[in-house]
């Protein structure tokens, strides 16, 4: 019978070239979208502050051409909560950017509802089809220039918001994965390290 013994180190103790290793396991032992969820959560919030009922979010990323969000859901001008996003994101100009505009559109119009749904292979706002609804007090439709030119500024800000809520995934990936970030993961969770940086079970 042999005993063999093994030195084990702490992340803090790796030197540099173990300590990339070590956290390249980490980043490749865990499911990265689902720590984005709450960047979901918090679209999902301003969706609906914006006058948005969001169902779904679609998103691929970070690194391709083909990388974005789209969102499947409805729009009520009824929904829409005047003030709201200054109210929770004070410091974001194009959200309120986008809540001016939308309360513009709205204030012209009886009735201004949208529905949206995500349409063929990628998920960017581009892949989406959209159904807009402009009707008067007796529930007809509004056939007129101005309200031909709200439904199309109405899809622009509903893919802006998409774009919106691309970069917020986008930033809140980059921090995730940050060589800082996952270095305070490991700490935090424990781990121990051979002196090349394979984790020790």
């Amino acid at each position: 019978m042999q005993i063999v013994t093994t030195e084990i180190f702490k992340y803090s103790e790796l030197t540099e070239k173990a300590k990339e290793k070590a956290r390249n396991w980490y980043r490749g032992g865990r499911n990265q979208r689902d720590n984005l969820d709450s960047v979901i959560d918090d679209a999902k919030q301003v969706g609906k502050l914006l006058g948005f009922d969001i169902d779904k979010v679609y998103y691929s990323g970070f690194w391709s051409q083909g990388s974005g969000a789209c969102f499947e859901g409805t729009f009520r001008g009824s929904e829409f909560e005047p003030g709201g996003i200054r109210a929770y994101a004070p410091q974001d100009a194009e959200l309120q950017r986008i809540a001016d505009e939308i309360e513009k559109i709205i204030n012209q119009f009886y009735s201004v509802a949208l529905k949206v749904r995500h349409s063929g292979h990628y998920y960017h706002e581009n892949c989406t089809d959209f159904e807009v609804s402009i009707t008067d007090n007796t529930d007809n439709e509004v056939i007129t220039p101005e309200a031909a030119e709200a439904e199309r500024n109405l899809i622009e800000l509903s893919k802006s918001l998409m774009k919106w809520i691309y970069r917020a995934l986008e930033k809140e990936y980059e921090y995730q994965n940050a060589d800082e970030q996952i270095g305070e993961n490991i700490i935090a969770n424990v781990y121990d390290f051979t002196e090349d940086g394979e984790v020790w079970h």
